[in-house]
């Protein structure tokens, strides 16, 4: 899996790179790890889980405010161009 994380890294959120290690935890915690060692490293991974969503929210956030400045700009852009100098008043 780290070979696939480190292939796909463009792509990928920057925690899901950094914290590539913990799909192999989990994925030996499911097939190898004791109970006990499970609860161990439970909230570390839980830490990594949050830090993955929480930059994944951000990055959508942030696209979310570029479109929506995107669309603004399109909005007046094209209203500069109807109305020319009367738009040019109001700024």
């Amino acid at each position: 899996m780290a070979e696939k994380i480190e292939a796909l890294k463009a792509d990928l959120p920057q925690a899901v790179v950094k914290y590539k290690a913990a799909y192999g935890i989990l994925s030996k915690g499911i097939h190898e790890l004791s109970e006990d060692e499970c609860i161990r490293y439970f909230p570390v991974l839980r830490s990594a889980i949050i830090a993955i969503l929480e930059q994944d929210l951000q990055n959508r956030l942030k696209r979310e405010k570029e479109q929506a400045l995107e669309l603004e700009m399109q909005r007046i852009m094209g209203s500069l161009g109807k109305g020319g100098e009367k738009a040019d008043a109001k700024l």
